[in-house]
């Protein structure tokens, strides 16, 4: 009996000083910032092992796993503080969590390895043999692969020797490999990227047969994303043609006012207007920057093409119709107490486009200025310029050019009677001509005289308000002291004649309150007319009745109509109409009527009415601004599967003079397929051809916030 006493208590001795032991070691561990909690373990020689479970945390690390060995010791006056964890395994580490099947980690130089890993940045996965954690949350993987796919054999993987992923998400990889079911497609010594630049889709494929082209493939990948400049590689192939090839680069800033983006690319093709056209290029950019609190900006843009349809060909975006960007260089300065200031030059390095070269121009706007304690302002620019006029080489038309000088002045005061107000205005222009047809220097002098007058009534009604607000406007112009055929026209601002015209109508507003209390206009109607007088090409004195429309009779219901009568002729002289409809969850259309007679001219404004007074309508009526014509477009998008959607794009023109009626529309099945790809097969009749389109895409669209 004593020696089962002498027994019990030496084994309780025991238990109680290695019981001190582990609660020793753990008083220690927990002032070093490390939390330790093991179920059942066992010590050995500053070791605590278990295989039963436990949690192991730190401030950078937390592991957990079914068996944990942790060691905390010396060796050779060394501390040795480091981890083994093995068998179900989750590893946080900063931003990443990572699964495998063992862990080596060393607290001291906080520093480890997890083999066979595994860890996700959504959407991506990645993982390989060995990953290797570093401080500041830097990763190295040897031996990787990065994925969309959420499959242990993926889809598809860029495969790699050696890959670093810092805490930014910027990826850097050695020796890579992109695999499409195990199949490798290239090889690329090295390759950067940004992982969250999933939705800017660095990998997108396309092919397109039919046509007059025949069967065309092509690759966009992206091979290089840092600190918000990506590089992207450019691959097209046509089986009749050949290969062609480009580079385009992407940059902006965190802040958005610097930004710049460039396309360098060639290919072994032909246009459809140019079929024995044998290359065609294109090398375009566009360049932003604005400092000093916006005060100061510059835009510069080039666009050197083969042909005018080679930006339309070159983004092949179905029935979309892209036009080259002008070669132009725009540098501003805003004083906020003085002016605003342009420095301007624009070229022509096209010979199909015809334009207006400024080389250069410089316009100055002035702060408006107040007259005295009259309540008059006084608004002042100033613009001069060399210009010349360059057609387009296939134009039998004669250039021009001069440089050339004008002056602005406007004054005027708004003035208060009661509920209208009233703002008389006056303005003189003067333009110094260096030269003319007459090769002289002319001078253009004139004066304009006008003002507006408007009012605002209302009235509530229990769920209703009506606004109406009459307004009644006069512009005219003096006779110009040398008439538009002895100068150049470069532009509108040369375009100057006498005028006298009044504008009178009145528009109303009508305003419900829905439930959520957001006010918004629910039917806006706009009744106006202009009239004129002592205008011989205008005969009669009110040619026109206008009127724009909106409403919207709820927030998935858009109506929009703009039209005008002929009261000379009793017809339409012009109307557009616009239905944009969501009706349900999955189902939304827009369409569209426009119809324009031959009396309708095309303008850049069609409120400016000095081409009408200066010009016969029967000159107007024979040249290219009399464009009558009627076209149909339409848009309706449906999704029939949470993956699954598909749109079908018209537009319809006819009754244009010596021309053909024409037909061309689109039909698209949108697919978001596994693994983030997503497709669109597209099926395009265009007036030249038709062709049927593949597109594949990492990736999707970027949200908008």
């Amino acid at each position: 009996m004593i020696r089962l006493y002498i027994t019990l208590g030496f084994i309780f001795l025991c238990c109680s000083l290695q019981g001190g032991l582990k609660e020793e070691i753990l008083e220690g561990l927990n002032t070093e910032g490390i939390t330790v909690n093991l179920r059942n373990p066992v010590y050995t020689d500053g070791v605590l092992c278990t295989e039963e479970g436990g949690v192991i945390e730190a401030p950078k690390i937390r592991i957990q796993a079914q068996r944990i060995c942790f060691t905390q010791r010396k060796e050779e006056e060394e501390n040795v503080l480091s981890v083994i964890a093995e068998d179900q395994i989750i590893v946080s580490f900063g931003q990443y969590i990572f699964t495998g099947d063992r862990l080596e980690y060393d607290f001291v130089s906080e520093e480890g390895v997890v083999f066979n890993g595994r860890s996700a940045i959504e959407p991506w996965y990645f993982g390989g043999e060995k990953i290797y954690l570093y401080g500041q949350d830097k990763i190295r993987i040897d031996n990787g692969y990065v994925t969309t796919s959420e499959s242990d054999d993926p889809d598809w993987a860029i495969r790699t020797n050696t890959t670093i992923i810092t805490c930014e998400h910027v990826m850097t990889a050695w020796g890579v490999e992109f695999h499409f079911f195990r199949w490798p497609l290239f090889w690329l010594p090295k390759f950067k990227i940004n992982l969250d630049s999933l939705f800017d889709s660095p990998i997108r494929y396309r092919i397109r047969w039919g046509g007059k082209q025949g069967l065309r493939f092509g690759m966009i990948y992206e091979v290089f994303d840092w600190n918000s400049f990506k590089t992207f590689l450019r691959f097209d192939y046509r089986i009749q043609r050949g290969p062609g090839g480009g580079i385009e680069t992407h940059y902006e800033s965190p802040y958005k006012n610097h930004w710049f983006h460039t396309i360098n690319y060639i290919a072994n093709d032909s246009s459809i207007d140019d079929p024995s056209e044998r290359t065609r290029y294109r090398l375009e950019g566009a360049y932003h920057n604005e400092w000093d609190c916006g005060h100061t900006g510059m835009d510069f843009s080039y666009d050197f093409l083969s042909d005018k349809e080679m930006p339309t060909d070159y983004d092949d975006n179905g029935l979309h119709i892209d036009a080259a960007q002008r070669t132009q260089l725009n540098f501003r300065r805003q004083e906020d107490q003085l002016v605003v200031a342009n420095f301007f030059t624009r070229v022509r390095i096209n010979e199909f486009q015809t334009i207006k070269q400024e080389l250069p121009s410089i316009t100055t706007i002035f702060h408006p200025l107040t007259l005295g304690c009259t309540g008059i302002i006084s608004d002042n620019k100033f613009k001069m310029g060399y210009f010349d006029f360059k057609y387009a080489n296939d134009e039998d038309v004669a250039n021009f050019h001069a440089w050339r000088c004008q002056f602005f002045n406007r004054i005027y005061r708004p003035i208060q009677l009661n509920q209208i107000t009233v703002t008389p205005q006056a303005e003189g222009i003067a333009i110094l001509y260096g030269s003319s047809p007459q090769q002289d220097v002319k001078w253009l002098l004139l004066g304009r005289l006008g003002g507006e007058a408007k009012t605002s009534i209302y009235r509530c009604f229990k769920c209703l308000k009506h606004v109406v607000e009459p307004y009644i406007s006069y512009n005219f112009l003096s006779d110009p002291t040398i008439d538009p055929n002895e100068h150049f026209i470069f532009d509108i601002t040369d375009g100057w004649f006498d005028l006298n015209a009044l504008r009178f109508g009145a528009r109303q507003l009508v305003y419900v309150k829905p439930n959520d209390c957001y006010v918004s206009p629910y039917l806006v109607f706009d009744l106006y007319s202009y009239a004129f007088t002592n205008t011989p090409t205008i005969p009669k004195a009110i040619p026109k009745i206008y009127a724009d429309f909106e409403w919207h009779p709820s927030y998935y219901f858009k109506h929009k109509l703009t039209t005008a009568w002929d009261n000379e002729r009793n017809a339409l002289n012009y109307i557009n109409y616009r239905i944009e409809a969501t009706l349900s969850d999955t189902i939304a259309f827009s369409c569209e009527y426009r119809q324009r007679s031959s009396y309708w001219w095309r303008k850049v404004r069609y409120d400016n009415f000095i081409l009408d007074s200066f010009r016969t309508e029967q000159q107007l009526r024979n040249s290219l601004v009399s464009d009558q014509r009627n076209t149909v477009l339409a848009h309706l998008y449906a999704r029939l599967e949470p993956n699954w959607a598909t749109q079908f794009i018209i537009r319809h023109g006819w009754n244009r003079l010596n021309e053909p009626s024409y037909t061309e529309y689109e039909c698209d099945l949108i697919l978001f397929l596994r693994a983030s790809w997503a497709a669109r097969l597209s099926y395009q009749k265009r007036e030249g051809e038709n062709r049927f389109t593949v597109y594949f895409t990492l990736g999707g669209d970027k949200p908008r916030y």
